[in-house]
């Protein structure tokens, strides 16, 4: 899903709140917002309030801001974490909600695999990888009932 009306405030925090975490400043700030396309400039003025400013926007801001920091992490993100967001797109993100889910429930003893072969009506691999947008979405609507249904 794209936003067209521009990052989130939770959005706008998390970028400015990033770039403060590995020592970037409000003009390097400004510098990557430029880099994204024209979508940030208000009267050629860079600026995390322009409505235009999409959810792509912030994944590769991100990512940029990422690739800044000494080991890839941004604060308590795995390495590479938002590059492979902005790399994956939505399908990408479903996977990762996807494979954290797999592993709490794993983590946490709950038999989750047969109840995911069912609701997307076949079998997977391990890695949740062979699965559509479409499936991912089935898949975590069942892993968070049985995570429900297990945490009762």
């Amino acid at each position: 899903m794209t936003r067209t009306n521009g990052w989130t405030n939770k959005q706008k925090a998390l970028a400015v709140r990033a770039c403060k975490s590995i020592g970037l400043g409000d003009d390097q700030r400004k510098l990557i917002l430029r880099q994204l396309g024209g979508h940030a400039l208000i009267n050629d003025q860079p600026t995390s309030t322009s409505p235009r400013l999409t959810q792509a926007d912030f994944e590769k801001f991100m990512a940029y801001v990422e690739s800044y920091a000494s080991d890839s992490r941004l604060m308590s993100k795995p390495a590479y974490y938002w590059q492979d967001q902005y790399d994956n797109g939505p399908q990408g993100r479903l996977l990762y909600k996807a494979r954290q889910l797999s592993n709490a429930l794993t983590d946490a003893g709950v038999a989750w695999v047969g109840i995911v072969n069912k609701a997307i009506g076949r079998e997977f691999d391990a890695l949740l990888a062979n699965l559509d947008e479409d499936e991912l979405g089935k898949a975590i609507d069942a892993m968070t009932a049985v995570g429900k249904r297990g945490a009762a």
